[in-house]
């Protein structure tokens, strides 16, 4: 793996009992988007859906230097894409190179996949530049609520086939 400002970052699966801290820590990442939009993205409030998916074994603790910064939430889909749901980092642990680093992880932990594919928001310029940054191309945008002035760009990387 590449070398890293940050040491001692580790993905851990999450359990029922992580999902209100979680919670807490999307909320704080998810602030800017609240303010750009008025509402947060879908699901972010939602303890329910975030119970789901850590009972379907899709989300994962993003610990640095032993505390909760971030969380990602993944799944290998029928297409064995691999669909990037959320990754967030708490806004005061964004520009230390976590969420590259997380990326990198998540890409070397599902070799067998295809591909990768997330949306994130149409004004969120900054993630955005960071996908684009790490091989991600914007494919198409959506509005990932119906009547809701917010948008979203589809993005995907493909692994290069073997030959």
């Amino acid at each position: 793996m590449g070398e890293w400002i940050v040491e001692h970052i580790n993905l851990k699966l999450a359990s029922i009992v992580d999902a209100r801290n979680l919670q807490s820590c999307a909320l704080d990442a998810f602030e800017e988007d609240k303010r750009k939009y008025g509402s947060y993205p879908p699901n972010i409030e939602s303890i329910e859906w975030r119970e789901s998916q850590i009972n379907a074994g899709n989300f994962f603790l993003i610990i640095w230097q032993e505390q909760l910064v971030g969380g990602l939430c993944a799944e290998l889909d029928s297409d064995e894409l691999v669909e990037i749901k959320y990754v967030f980092v708490a806004s005061s642990f964004q520009g230390n190179q976590i969420g590259s680093w997380v990326m990198t992880e998540l890409e070397e932990n599902y070799l067998n996949a295809i591909g990768f594919k997330l949306l994130t928001p149409a004004k969120s310029y900054r993630n955005q530049h960071f996908y684009e940054k790490l091989g991600y191309v914007k494919i198409s945008e959506s509005a990932a609520v119906p009547n809701n002035e917010f948008r979203a760009f589809k993005y995907v990387k493909k692994r290069n086939p073997i030959k």
